[in-house]
């Protein structure tokens, strides 16, 4: 060991400055742990698994068009005026949004989960 000029030891040996990218190891540790983070996305404030995401796209996006629906048929029925159907509308689009994208995001996952040799 090699002392610098602050009192802190160093070695003479120096491991390599880390790559852009990460190989798996052959330990099988690391290899699980790269396969799992290969299939996450995520954005700022968002960290999810992709089946999460298409699952919550396409759910928000069915929940959308049900939502425009039913908030035309209750527009249609409840008020006279354009403006209350079109107000109908846009609530309950939003509402069909986030829950089709929530709904969307919980069950597509479950669908693809598949057992491990632990379950059994």
């Amino acid at each position: 060991m090699e002392e610098s000029r602050t009192g802190i030891e160093h070695s003479a040996e120096h491991s390599p400055a880390p790559t852009a990218e990460p190989t798996p190891t052959s330990s099988p540790l690391p290899r699980a742990m790269f396969k799992e983070v290969d299939h996450f996305t995520g954005g700022p404030g968002v960290a999810m698994t992709k089946s999460q995401a298409r699952g919550g796209l396409t759910g928000a996006l069915l929940g959308l068009f049900a939502g425009a629906l039913i908030g035309l048929v209750v527009g249609i029925i409840f008020f006279d005026g354009n403006t209350g159907r079109l107000v109908s509308v846009v609530a309950v689009a939003v509402a069909g949004t986030v829950a089709g994208g929530v709904a969307g995001g919980i069950v597509r996952p479950m669908q693809r989960m598949e057992d491990t040799p632990a379950d059994t």
